[in-house]
């Protein structure tokens, strides 16, 4: 290894929750939960007690938010993130009498804050009725955090938003009440669309502080921030037609991949880049890259660890390894505030490299990235001391030897047993985790570990 001069990294944005809550209603297989997140969530739990339906509930407000339509609608429904044909399969048991509501709590940054307050004074020298409202001592107060949530059902929708937990401004549509039923800082008969773009008070006055807020949110929710990649990705393409359209996602199952790793290829994206060469490196994969074959044909090269033969081709890869690709660039590629959802990131890996995916995952959120992950692996959550003693990457890469520290606090990380409750519905549990990793293990894997390992733990 070269003793080349290690090379200061630039300025990290550090671990941060983009969405510090998560709220949903008769979703699916969920009748009601707050699922408080971390920079780093990890959901775990058995095949059918709705992991994935959790993350999908973010991937469907994204697509309602980023459209600017109902949660019920066909572009929410059907998008790059999530696509489900039918409305109906939306609602638990299907019954669509029922309220499905979806929303989140964030902790605004202090310019948005600001801005919030600045147009609020503003409505209040134009809009002297606010003055009674909710959201007049919240604001004037001090804001802590912004709830939103939207409710549909086949009566009507309802929209609220939230500051520091107090409800401050609704607007609804429900079929047979009348503008009478409501308080007066209730508006009723408004859009049906996620989110608004603004709150009206019932008087008719447009509220410039609801808009920012609703912005606020926006921001977090829209698709170019929000990402899904899904357990049915692992194909890599020998060869492909590059997009006219560069996107920052590397797609749900993965079919962008060769795009984003030659974009991720340009000089301008080298620091971008250098750590996630070394992570790959730390799976197995060594130097990988995309690029253009001939006019707009994009291809792919990567060289073997073991033999250190070059010019193999990424569809070469064990069917592991390939599975793993499009999660290490999508993370290298995503940006500060983004959140990055996938799902059983460890399948087919080996335990050596499931023990490893805290390192992968804790660069991501060192680097300000919000990460939702669901796994059906003891390894990885039990590995997680690794990045809370701290990992050092280091080696030789395409710009030149680098050195990068991954490490992790224990309340960067939430890690949640997911199971179907008596009832038959989604429950979660939050397992207890310290500077050592997890205090008593995953419940529901205890057993089944138990069962299977006593004779060797037995000595018979």
């Amino acid at each position: 290894m070269a003793h080349a001069e290690e090379l200061v990294e630039r300025q990290l944005a550090g671990p941060r929750a983009v969405i510090s809550k998560l709220i949903i209603e008769n979703f699916k297989c969920i009748r009601s939960l707050e699922v408080k997140l971390a920079p780093l969530t990890i959901f775990v739990g058995p095949n059918g007690s709705g992991k994935s339906s959790i993350l999908e509930a973010l991937a469907l407000m994204a697509q309602a938010a980023s459209a600017g339509v109902s949660l019920l609608s066909e572009k929410a429904r059907k998008g790059p993130l999530l696509s489900i044909e039918d409305g109906d399969a939306l609602f638990r048991d299907k019954r669509m009498d029922k309220w499905l509501g979806l929303g989140i709590i964030i902790e605004p940054q202090k310019e948005e804050c600001v801005a919030i307050q600045n147009e609020f004074m503003n409505d209040k020298e134009n809009v002297p009725a606010i003055l009674g409202t909710p959201a007049a001592k919240e604001i004037d107060e001090g804001i802590r955090e912004i709830g939103y949530i939207n409710k549909v059902s086949k009566y009507g929708f309802w929209h609220t938003i939230s500051i520091n937990g107090r409800e401050v401004m609704k607007s609804i549509r429900e079929h047979g009440k009348s503008r009478d039923t409501y308080p007066d800082w209730v508006i009723p008969f408004a859009e049906e669309k996620f989110p608004l773009d603004f709150f009206a008070t019932s008087k008719g006055f447009t509220l410039c502080f609801t808009r920012e807020i609703i912005n606020t949110i926006r921001k977090r929710i829209a698709i170019k921030r929000v990402k899904l990649i899904s357990a049915e990705r692992g194909i890599i393409p020998w060869y492909k037609k590059a997009l006219h359209e560069f996107s920052n996602y590397v797609g749900r199952r993965g079919e962008h991949v060769l795009e984003i790793i030659a974009w991720l290829m340009k000089p301008e994206n080298e620091e971008r880049r250098l750590p996630y060469e070394l992570l790959s490196e730390e799976f197995g994969i060594e130097h990988p890259w995309a690029g253009w074959h001939r006019e707009d044909i994009l291809t792919s090269d990567y060289r073997d660890p073991w033999t250190h033969t070059a010019g193999l081709k990424l569809p070469l890869l064990g069917y592991g390894s390939r599975q793993l690709v499009p999660v290490i660039a999508q993370l290298a590629i995503s940006e500060p505030g983004d959140i990055i959802m996938v799902e059983e990131p460890e399948m087919s890996l080996h335990p050596e490299y499931q023990a490893k995916l805290p390192i992968l995952f804790g660069r991501a959120v060192m680097e300000g990235k919000q990460l939702l992950i669901t796994t059906h692996s003891s390894y990885f959550p039990l590995s997680l001391p690794v990045v809370f003693d701290g990992y050092t990457l280091e080696g030789e890469t395409t710009g030149g030897y680098r050195r990068y520290e991954v490490k992790l606090r224990p309340e960067d990380v939430a890690i949640y047993h997911v199971t179907r409750g008596p009832d038959g519905y989604t429950q979660v549990e939050r397992l207890k985790l310290d500077e050592d990793g997890l205090r008593e293990g995953i419940p529901s894997f205890i057993e089944v570990e138990k069962r299977i390992l006593s004779r060797y733990l037995e000595g018979g």
